[in-house]
């Protein structure tokens, strides 16, 4: 399944810093929102953030399972409820 970017972070850290756990330089990112997700055995709290590429993607490195996605793209791709959600929050965002 796909997912957005996800770094673990240290819960204090401030948000103004979340940028700084990224291998790449992200130019106006901005807080989209947090999501909450529960299965049985373990809860995931996600705080999704927004930005642009401060290099071209062709400069940044992938893993062979990565891949980047437009935001049309993301309704071909599989996802969690939670990524769903992240998505949702972006193309709010975005419109």
């Amino acid at each position: 399944m796909w997912q957005f970017l996800t770094v673990p972070t240290d819960t204090a850290m401030p948000r103004e810093r979340a940028g700084e756990q990224l291998a790449f330089r992200v130019a106006g990112l901005r807080f989209l929102g947090a999501v909450s997700h529960g299965l049985t055995h373990r809860r995931y709290e996600f705080e999704a953030f927004a930005g642009q590429l401060a290099h071209p993607r062709s400069a940044l490195p992938l893993g062979p399972a990565q891949r980047w996605a437009s935001l049309e793209q993301l309704d071909e791709l599989a996802m969690s409820r939670p990524q769903l959600t992240i998505a949702r929050l972006l193309r709010d965002e975005v419109a």
